[in-house]
């Protein structure tokens, strides 16, 4: 950035709620201070604040024309002066913007899912930035928000819903028990063709049964990628976990995946919406072990049966 980059002006910036784990509408009112930017088109872009990254994926698009979710106006003609709209990362919204010869313009961006918990500390003061390029290759800055007249957004829980989380499980077999150890990582290691760790889907409140029935559906990735050993992700009305144990289909390509989910059953809408589980699917082969490594077999006779532990290679089939 250099002393060329002229200044735009946010003069308002407000969310029709502040829940987290919810759809927001942001609208930020704002001044090119210089009329006729737009005025053969140019391209603007939005960026968010880091904690909304989390649902948006690269190349997603946004529906535009008088009712999309993105809408660009010069502020109060009515008419959306933006064509299109995609974002060209998980944080930057790229809007093009047909001809305008105005100075004010009013952004909307509807249905913008909020984060999934509330961020930490001097993080929940945020705020939103645009800027557009200059350069028919994108290449500089020409103007960018040095100046926001807007307070910082914050986020708050929505205490009139029961509140929802995962927990990640490693697990032992003790004798003839299993025993479940609490994984501390940001994201669990699955595996694709088998079922090794486990999940819970825990209520705010524990231990506290669940007050509904509800089915979970996967709603950024095909419903075959990643198969729950349990009934396809159900929770019964009345049990107090919802424990699964996940696996990722045979030839998924191996990385880091954010799954998010959508939920039925739960019509008195007592629970928030299902936060996103991140996954990292590892395609290591499971190792069978068995008991002991070294076997007597005495002259003429047999060993005890001799137990393979397969527990944590169940294979998806």
């Amino acid at each position: 950035m250099n002393n060329a980059v002229s200044k735009i002006t946010i003069l308002s910036t407000s969310v029709d709620n502040s829940y987290i784990r919810t759809t927001q509408m942001v609208t930020i009112n704002f001044d090119m201070n210089t009329a006729g930017v737009f005025g053969t088109g140019k391209v603007l872009y939005l960026e968010l604040p880091f904690s909304y990254s989390e649902w948006i994926r690269r190349s997603e698009t946004l529906t535009t024309g008088s009712t999309g979710n993105c809408y660009l106006e010069q502020t109060g003609s009515g008419t959306n002066l933006a064509s299109a709209c995609v974002y060209i990362s998980k944080r930057v919204l790229k809007i093009t913007v047909s001809a305008s010869t105005g100075q004010l313009y009013t952004l909307k961006i509807k249905n913008l899912k909020s984060p999934s918990n509330l961020p930490s500390g001097r993080n929940n003061q945020y705020r939103f930035n645009l800027f557009c390029v200059t350069a028919a290759d994108e290449s500089g800055i020409g103007f960018y928000t040095f100046s926001d007249l807007s307070s910082p957004l914050t986020l708050v829980n929505d205490n009139s819903l029961v509140d929802l989380s995962w927990n990640y499980y490693s697990f032992a077999q003790v004798s003839e028990l299993i025993q479940l150890n609490l994984i501390n990582n940001q994201a669990l290691t699955i595996y694709t063709g088998y079922y090794s760790s486990i999940v819970e889907l825990r209520q705010q409140t524990y231990p506290q049964n669940f007050q509904t029935s509800m089915t979970l559906s996967l709603s950024n990735y095909a419903n075959t990628d990643f198969l729950s050993m349990k009934d396809n992700f159900k929770i019964d009305l009345g049990k107090s976990t919802a424990y699964f144990r996940i696996a990722a289909k045979q030839n998924l390509t191996p990385g880091l995946y954010s799954l998010q989910f959508n939920k039925a059953g739960d019509t008195a809408s007592k629970y928030t919406a299902i936060p996103p589980l991140t996954l990292v699917v590892n395609n290591k082969k499971c190792s069978l072990v068995t008991e002991s490594n070294n076997y007597l077999i005495p002259v003429g006779g047999s060993t005890l049966p001799i137990i393979i532990k397969g527990l944590q290679c169940i294979p998806i089939g």
